[in-house]
C-alpha cells in the first residue's frame, strides 16, 4: 500500500521544561515532530555552566533585540567598544557554512523589536561570536532531535521560511541573516514543512515579539477607527 504524505496539524503542541531558576533557558520539544528548541537570554547562552554542550550542533536560530541601542548587526565591533567603554574587540568571523548579510530593513520608523535569522553547524560557537555585537538580548535555537542532526540543506530551508515570516512582521526591524542556497529534495522539504516548521514557528511566538503583518496592522487600525 502506498503511503500518503501527511499534512501539517491544525494546531501545534509543545512540551515546555522550565528550571526553577528564573534565568535558566526554557527547553521546548515538539509533540509529533522531531524538533527540540532552546529559548534563552544572551547571558545564559554565553555561560557554559548553563547550556548543555550538546547544543553545539547544526541549528537554525533567531536573535531578537529591542530598542536599547542604536547599533545593529551591520555596525562594526569598534562602535560597540566605544559605546560600552570596553577594550578593543575583533569583528566576529564569517560562518563558513553560511552566506551572511547585515542589510537592515524596517517597515516603519516606529519599529518595536528587531531580529536576525541564521544557521550554523555549531550553535554555541556561533552565538558566542555574535556576542561581540550585543544588540540582541535573547535567542531561539532549533535542532533536530537526537541522534541525527540537521544537514545544511535542512537548515537552509528552515532559515529561509523563518526569515520570510519575520520579515513580513510590520513592527520588526531586520538586522540581517545567515543563509544557505543548497538544494533540498522535494520529499525532505515536505517533511520539514509539515513535521518541523510548525513547531519552530510556534516557538517563535514565545520570543514575545509582535508578528502582525502590514495587512493585519492596517485592518486593526481600520477597525479601531470605527
Amino acid at each position: 500500500m502506498a503511503l500518503e504524505p501527511r499534512e501539517a496539524a491544525a494546531h501545534q503542541r509543545l512540551v515546555l521544561t522550565a528550571s526553577p531558576r528564573f534565568s535558566a533557558p526554557l527547553f521546548l520539544e515538539a509533540v509529533g515532530g522531531p524538533v527540540e528548541m532552546l529559548l534563552a537570554s544572551r547571558e545564559a547562552l554565553l555561560d557554559p555552566r548553563v547550556v548543555e554542550p550538546s547544543w553545539a550542533t547544526t541549528s537554525v536560530y533567531v536573535l531578537v533585540g529591542g530598542t536599547e541601542t542604536r547599533l545593529g548587526a551591520g555596525d562594526p565591533a569598534s562602535s560597540y567598544d566605544e559605546t560600552f567603554g570596553r577594550s578593543e574587540s575583533e569583528e566576529p568571523p564569517d560562518d563558513p557554512a553560511a552566506i551572511e548579510t547585515t542589510v537592515s530593513h524596517e517597515h516603519t520608523s516606529a519599529w518595536r523589536a528587531r531580529f536576525y535569522t541564521g544557521l550554523t553547524r555549531d550553535a554555541l560557537r556561533r552565538l558566542g561570536e555574535h556576542a561581540a555585537k550585543p544588540w540582541w538580548n535573547r535567542a531561539l535555537l532549533c535542532r533536530q532531535s537526537p541522534p541525527w542532526p540537521y544537514d545544511i540543506a535542512d537548515i537552509g530551508f528552515l532559515e529561509g521560511e523563518l526569515h520570510r515570516l519575520l520579515d513580513e512582521a510590520f513592527w520588526l526591524r531586520r538586522e540581517g541573516r545567515a543563509t544557505s542556497e543548497e538544494a533540498i529534495l522535494p520529499n525532505r522539504e515536505h517533511d520539514l514543512r509539515t513535521g518541523h516548521l510548525p513547531a519552530i514557528t510556534a516557538a517563535v511566538r514565545l520570543l514575545g515579539i509582535p508578528l502582525d503583518t502590514q495587512g493585519e496592522v492596517k485592518e486593526m487600525r481600520e477597525n479601531e477607527g470605527g
